[in-house]
C-alpha cells in the first residue's frame, strides 16, 4: 500500500491508462485539471490541457487512441453537460453533445454523464435527463474516431 497523491489535494476521478499510470482530475498543479499520474516514480504532467475540461468521467476508447469525457456548466441557472471526444495523439476535441438538466436534478439526484466505450469503440453511452427523467443514451462515433 502506497500513497500517490497527498490528500490535501483535490483529486477525483482515477482512471487506469496503461499499466504504468493514471489519468485523474486534481489541483496538484494549480487549477482542477486532467494530469497523467504515474503509478511509481516520474513527473505528474497535465493530460490534453487544450482541450480537456478542468473535471469529469474520462473512459479511454478500446484502442487507447481516444478519450471520451464528460463536463458541466451552468447557463442561465441551468445544469448542462457537454459529452466531448479528445483525440490524444493531438489533442483534438469533438463535442458530441450539450444537454441541458432540469434545475430538479441536484445533489443526490444530479445525473453526471458517465459516458463509456462499447466493446468494439464504435459508440459510446452515457447517461441523461435532458428529457425530463434518468436515461441511458448511445452516441454513434464509428465516423468521428475512424
Amino acid at each position: 500500500l502506497r500513497c500517490l497523491l497527498d490528500y490535501r489535494f483535490h483529486t477525483s476521478h482515477f482512471m487506469w491508462v496503461d499499466d504504468e499510470r493514471l489519468i485523474c482530475s486534481t489541483d496538484v498543479l494549480g487549477p482542477m485539471q486532467f494530469v497523467w499520474l504515474p503509478d511509481g516514480p516520474g513527473q505528474i504532467v497535465p493530460a490534453a490541457a487544450d482541450a480537456m475540461p478542468s473535471n469529469g468521467h474520462a473512459c479511454f476508447s478500446p484502442d487507447g487512441r481516444w478519450l471520451v469525457t464528460d463536463a458541466f456548466y451552468e447557463r442561465d441557472g441551468e445544469r448542462v453537460g457537454e459529452l466531448m471526444l479528445v483525440r490524444l495523439a493531438d489533442q483534438h476535441k469533438v463535442t458530441l453533445g450539450r444537454f441541458t438538466h432540469d434545475p430538479q436534478f441536484v445533489g443526490d439526484i444530479r445525473c453526471d454523464l458517465h459516458p463509456r466505450w462499447r466493446p468494439d469503440g464504435r459508440a459510446v453511452t452515457f447517461d441523461s435527463v435532458h428529457e425530463g427523467s434518468r436515461q441511458v443514451y448511445i452516441a454513434e462515433v464509428g465516423d468521428v474516431v475512424g
